[in-house]
């Protein structure tokens, strides 16, 4: 399982994150990297496969995004993210985007385009024709990390916008999602040490996807 690491997320509100933020500080969590926002465009087929699959709680599944970063002058990635149950891991690949802004000036077709020009001249894999972006994903999120390597994460100001053949992403309304996404991710062998910690909360684990919560905020899917 090389690459993998376990993953655990919770859907919090304010008091809720208050609470777990001050454990974390309890159990030696420190600011691993300046806080930055966050841009997913997500690709989809024509099924709606990742929705169905994701609904159905396949454990083995993948999605396909382009992720970039606010103020980072690194050209956006496109990332296949993979996932057995509670376990993933992703593939980086680098794009000729210059930044993010150049893409959100482009509707899908022409998004697509350059990614598979891209791909193509560089010998990689061409996006399965099937494949077209459909949702933007965009949130503030705060990084930490403790001295057992245990990673935390804090998703705030999520909000979420289509994406169209005829028209830029920029124009498309915007859709607010008003929960904190927490999510943890460690090496498989720190399981037991995390058991630990959330034993001193009444948080529970869920499985959460903001792609399918943007989703069903397009109207596209019923997700609760």
């Amino acid at each position: 399982m090389s690459g993998y690491r376990y993953e655990m997320k919770f859907v919090l509100n304010e008091s809720q994150l208050s609470h777990l933020f001050n454990l974390a500080k309890q159990n030696g969590f420190k600011r691993h990297f300046p806080k930055r926002t966050v841009n997913s465009l997500y690709f989809e087929d024509f099924k709606f496969s990742s929705v169905k699959d994701n609904i159905s709680g396949i454990s083995k599944r993948k999605k396909l995004r382009l992720r970039w970063y606010d103020k980072d002058n690194t050209s956006p990635s496109l990332e296949i993210k993979k996932r057995l149950g509670r376990i993933g891991n992703k593939i980086k690949i680098k794009t000729s985007f210059i930044n993010g802004d150049e893409v959100e000036k482009m509707n899908s077709n022409e998004i697509k385009k350059v990614l598979n020009r891209n791909l193509n001249n560089k010998n990689q894999f061409l996006i399965d024709p099937n494949l077209h972006p459909l949702l933007l994903v965009r949130y503030d999120r705060e990084y930490f990390i403790s001295s057992q390597g245990l990673r935390l994460t804090i998703d705030k100001n999520i909000c979420f916008s289509s994406v169209s053949k005829f028209n830029s992403i920029k124009t498309k309304k915007k859709f607010n999602y008003n929960k904190k996404i927490v999510e943890i991710k460690f090496p498989i062998e720190q399981k037991q040490t995390l058991i630990k910690i959330l034993k001193k909360t009444d948080l529970i684990p869920t499985r959460h996807s903001k792609y399918l919560v943007g989703i069903a905020k397009l109207g596209l899917c019923s997700y609760i």
